[in-house]
Formats: structure tokens, C-alpha cells, sequence
């Protein structure tokens, strides 16, 4: 619930720097435009901050979960290369 509240102020929050951007465009003030692209460059590359911090959480937690099932199966009867020469 809390994620999806949070994803969806980020939406309005992105959708309003870019409004703002073409906002500024169209009046014709570069430095006007300079800064709204700055806003939004800045949003960006939080949002994806954020999905490179969830990616990694992944795949810690899957790489966890596989070490844990190898774990498990440490008890089975596995014989390592035995032989015998003649």
C-alpha cells in the first residue's frame, strides 16, 4: 500500500516537471528551460537510483534463497570421485 502511494506521488511528480518543461519551451526562456530540464534530469535519475536499489535487493534475495536451498540439499549421499586404478 505504502509503495503504491509512494509510486504514484513519483508519477505526479514526473508528470508535473515534464508539464513544467513544455511549459517552458513554449514561452521561449532558455534559461527558463535549462532549469526545468534540470528538475526533470534530476527526478530521472532518482527513479532510477531507485530501480537499481530495487534490482539489487532482487537479486540478493534470490541469490539468498538458492544458497539456502543448496544448504538444504548438503546432506544428500554424494560420493566425490572415488576410484580405484589397476
Amino acid at each position: 500500500m505504502l509503495k503504491q502511494m509512494l509510486k504514484q506521488m513519483q508519477n505526479v511528480k514526473k508528470k508535473s516537471a515534464l508539464d513544467d518543461l513544455k511549459k517552458a519551451q513554449e514561452s521561449g526562456n532558455l534559461d527558463d528551460m535549462k532549469a526545468k530540464l534540470e528538475a526533470l534530469n534530476e527526478k530521472a535519475q532518482a527513479l532510477a537510483v531507485k530501480l537499481y536499489e530495487q534490482a539489487a535487493a532482487a537479486q540478493q534475495a534470490q541469490a539468498g534463497a538458492e544458497g539456502a536451498q543448496t544448504a538444504d540439499n548438503s546432506g544428500d549421499d554424494v560420493v566425490d570421485g572415488e576410484f580405484t586404478e589397476k
